[in-house]
């Protein structure tokens, strides 16, 4: 069983190995994410005084900076860091020195990038919410105009009871209902 779902995962876009570090790093290396993150965390880290607050609102300004520097070409992404993390970080410590280390404080790289991806996966889940929005007016519409227009009805794939053409498309909001809950579900 695990060597057939290899093979199948090899041959997809989110390959194994090399492959899959590229893939997911692509998606990934989007600075806002990984800079609105890390706000987040330091914000948190001198609410809770684990660093001074001083310490976390110039961590912050900086990496607002950063982000800035980033998005308008002023700082392109170093090749020689592993990552879009070890780049930030290392940027921010060139900038204010050795105590802009303590952004990773209480965060492992795990954390980074499992919030890298949330934040991802809630833009897109936004996204994609938004144009099913469109499709399920549009599907609406469609529906209004053929309240009279009869066909048939399936059960199990066979022809069942005839139905209404605005009726059959009636499911489609149980669709948009069900993505707007996993958006809820990643926070």
């Amino acid at each position: 069983m695990q060597r057939r779902i290899s093979r199948a995962v090899t041959a997809g876009p989110l390959a194994i190995g090399g492959g899959a570090r590229v893939s997911v790093q692509s998606m990934l290396n989007k600075p806002a994410y990984d800079i609105e993150g890390s706000v987040a965390h330091v914000t948190m880290l001198g609410s809770t005084g684990i660093i001074s607050p001083e310490e976390s609102e110039k961590i912050a300004a900086e990496l607002a900076k950063i982000l800035e520097d980033i998005e308008s070409g002023a700082l392109p992404f170093n090749d020689t860091s592993e990552d879009i993390h070890s780049f930030v970080e290392e940027e921010l410590t060139v900038r204010i020195g050795d105590f802009g280390k303590k952004l990773h404080t209480a965060r492992s790289r795990n954390d980074q990038v499992a919030t890298d991806l949330k934040l991802h996966l809630r833009r897109e889940i936004d996204c994609i919410s938004g144009l099913l929005r469109d499709l399920i007016a549009a599907l609406c519409d469609i529906a209004e105009q053929n309240l009279d227009a009869v066909m048939p009805g399936y059960t199990h794939l066979q022809r069942a009871q005839p139905v209404t053409f605005a009726h059959h498309l009636d499911i489609t909001p149980e669709i948009g209902l069900q993505l707007a809950d996993h958006g809820n579900r990643l926070g």
